[in-house]
């Protein structure tokens, strides 16, 4: 009988070793909703404000949108969700998806004039430091893609990190091959210590991913396969575990499974998207020029001058010869479409200013 207390003993105690219960003190409660698709009058629409009314009566602490808030990103549905999600009395964060990026009336504009930022937001909770950002597409019919300056931005907000904050990347595009840049950002996030992600874009239940040894946490769609199956995710998060539950709208919980944030077994045992082939240009071309940002028009040239934009706004022209930068014009927003060039001028068009045209060779604004 005394052996047998001592193995239950020491069973208990590797048991809350493995996964401590969350006490009530030190757990942060999130509601997790992503692809949530609401166009004014549609079912989405009326489930939402249910799934609203919810989470205003719970006790959770705060709502994170993992993206596709939307079903055409025009500016009048992004203001329409906005106002229904401003219906919570919840602190509440979003990213966009690529209904709000693809689809977009505005290149994207609209959903920073209204959510207060371009897809780059970093907030705190608890012992937790939220990072999230955009993943595309960014042009039509495009792959979804992390732009180059996000990951820059990335590094510069895990810095600011408390010591002993756990950092948790937000983005709506699963960190796998559905990104065209996919092992840059896992090796991104591995090399800031960041170890979960949280993700949507799949319509199916809360899931559990490795991506690259990144544990991925996949948020079910707000419409399940009937309106009678609609919900959300739940989130519990204390200290270096989390526990995934799913909320079915007038139904209690039931919890998916519980995982450690880092180097979780269950996260390592899946396996990861194979590694895609890195193209080897030796042979065919030479790198002239790299840009800090992101680049999505085309070249344009004149003499020996090459004129790109970039999606941090910026018009470049640069001598290929001499491998040097000629001259730059900033704008507010992102530049998409290739420059013009004609007669000795420069004409690109910017989503925030419109047309401009430039002197081919100084710059100057004509």
């Amino acid at each position: 009988m005394k052996y047998s207390k001592i193995l239950l003993c020491f069973g208990a105690l590797w048991a809350s070793s493995a996964f401590p219960a969350p006490a009530p003190c030190d757990t942060l409660r999130v509601a997790f909703l992503t692809d949530i698709h609401v166009t004014p009058g549609n079912v989405q629409d009326s489930l939402f404000r249910v799934a609203v009314d919810e989470i205003n009566a719970s006790p959770c602490d705060i709502v994170i949108f993992g993206g596709d808030l939307t079903n055409l990103g025009s500016d009048a549905e992004l203001e329409y969700v906005h106002g229904l999600i401003s219906r919570l009395e919840k602190p509440w964060h979003a990213v966009p998806g690529n209904h709000e990026t693809t689809w977009s009336e505005s290149a994207c504009t609209a959903f920073a004039r209204i959510f207060g930022h371009d897809g780059r937001t970093a907030f705190r909770a608890g012992d937790y430091l939220f990072l999230g950002y955009a993943s595309g597409p960014f042009m039509k019919m495009a792959m979804g893609a992390v732009r180059t300056e996000d990951l820059a931005w990335l590094a510069a907000e895990a810095a600011k990190a408390r010591p002993g904050q756990r950092i948790v990347s937000l983005c709506h595009y699963p960190l796998n091959n559905d990104l065209t840049n996919r092992t840059e950002v896992t090796a991104t996030l591995r090399r800031l210590g960041i170890p979960l992600t949280l993700f949507g874009h799949y319509h199916r239940a809360p899931s559990l991913f490795n991506f690259d040894s990144i544990a991925g946490i996949q948020g079910r769609a707000l419409r399940g396969k009937s309106d009678s199956d609609a919900g959300y995710t739940l989130l519990d998060f204390w200290g270096d575990s989390v526990r995934v539950r799913e909320k079915t709208l007038g139904a209690e919980p039931r919890t998916r499974f519980t995982i450690r944030m880092q180097d979780d077994p269950q996260t390592l045992a899946l396996a990861s998207d194979p590694t895609p082939p890195v193209p080897d240009y030796k042979a065919h071309a030479q790198l002239v020029l790299q840009d800090s940002a992101t680049i999505y028009t085309g070249p344009a040239f004149y003499r020996d001058l090459v004129y790109y934009g970039t999606t941090q706004g910026v018009l470049r022209a640069c001598d290929t010869r001499r491998n040097r930068e000629v001259w730059r014009q900033r704008f507010g927003g992102a530049l998409y479409t290739t420059p013009l060039v004609a007669e000795g001028l420069v004409i690109a068009g910017t989503t925030t200013d419109g047309l401009r045209a430039y002197d081919a060779r100084t710059g100057r604004e004509r």
